[in-house]
């Protein structure tokens, strides 16, 4: 099963998508071109520059990829296999289920703007930038059709991650 979590800066996401690696759900990185201070290259994204990201637009390699805030995000075509966990927009969300029908359990993160922006500020991100995220994300996802995702996850799951994974990896993980 292809995992797709979808939401705002600071739903969750990253954090669920991480604690997937404990339940033997393969972590894709995305790539992206904005290396963020708390993260180490490899353990969630692919750090790239600009230049190498386009070479990858330019050579189809990407299945989907987005502009958000400024900065590139995208995922390898070739990263997608079963038993995978990734991040992305809603419009790369629809591009996959077209190619991977059948094969994919979306999950929503359906997290109020106060929680988003508590937990992005909690992890040292500027308030004018918090700010900017949640208005973006308001216009990002004010069409997303929630009847779309297999499962949503709200403010107060948040704490239940690893619960939320032993009650599912066991339908998440084809063998």
């Amino acid at each position: 099963m292809i995992l797709l979590l979808v939401g705002p800066s600071g739903s969750g996401k990253k954090s669920f998508k991480l604690a997937c690696r404990d339940y033997g759900i393969r972590v894709i990185k995305s790539c992206t071109t904005k290396p963020k201070t708390d993260e180490k290259d490899e353990e969630v994204y692919k750090f790239l520059t600009d230049a190498e990201f386009n070479k990858l637009i330019r050579n189809d390699e990407l299945l989907d990829w987005v502009v958000y805030n400024g900065y590139k995000y995208g995922t390898l075509r070739n990263d997608f296999t079963k038993n995978c966990v990734t991040i992305v927009d809603k419009d790369a969300m629809n591009k996959i289920l077209k190619v991977y029908a059948g094969k994919v359990f979306i999950i929503y993160f359906d997290v109020s703007e106060d929680e988003c922006r508590r937990r992005c500020l909690e992890r040292g991100e500027s308030p004018g930038i918090v700010e900017e995220k949640i208005i973006n994300d308001r216009n990002r996802l004010k069409n997303f059709n929630k009847g779309l995702a297999n499962m949503i996850i709200r403010d107060e799951d948040l704490g239940r991650f690893n619960s939320i994974l032993k009650e599912n990896a066991a339908k998440w993980v084809v063998r």
